[in-house]
């Protein structure tokens, strides 16, 4: 699985530079060992992002709420994440994962697509055979007219 996560200026540097080989992230994704981080440098004064990305594996994980040694919970939903840069079948399994994952949405969105189709479809054909409805009943109170007009009683209120 791949993250994306803003990343300040100056920690995005010694990211790309090597000299920080990890991150401390609140705890509100599904980090898991093997998955990567795509960090994305976001400037916080003209709060828009830079262009510049780099890619990192994620190699560990430490639970910052309790640390070793301490029952006392210090840095609750916090995770410390060691990163290193990416090796090849990493990144080509990585790939492979988030085609499939791409796949799979485009067929979902096509089989919801052709439903929607089919649905607009018996719509259309439903308000046609109402339309026709109302034109067949129409005709038929059209030719009833004269009928109830030649049987209707000689006072014209049916109270005879």
């Amino acid at each position: 699985m791949v993250h994306e996560l803003k990343c300040w200026p100056e920690y995005y540097a010694a990211v790309q530079s090597g000299q920080k080989t990890f991150e401390v992230r609140k705890w509100d994704r599904p980090y898991r060992e093997g998955d990567s981080l795509l960090l994305k440098e976001y400037d916080p004064k003209t709060m828009s992002y830079t262009g510049q990305e780099t890619l990192r594996t994620i190699s560990y994980i430490l639970d910052l709420t309790y640390l070793p040694g301490d029952n006392i919970p210090h840095f609750a939903n916090y995770a410390a994440i060691g990163i290193v840069l990416p090796d090849m079948a990493s990144l080509t399994a990585q790939l492979t994962a988030v085609q499939a994952e791409r796949d799979a949405a485009v067929d979902a969105f096509s089989r919801l697509d052709y439903q929607l189709e089919k649905h607009q479809t018996c719509a259309a054909v439903g308000n046609r055979q109402y339309a026709h409805g109302i034109r067949d009943a129409r005709k038929i109170i059209a030719q009833m007219l004269p009928v109830c007009a030649e049987n209707a009683p000689e006072g014209g209120n049916g109270d005879g």
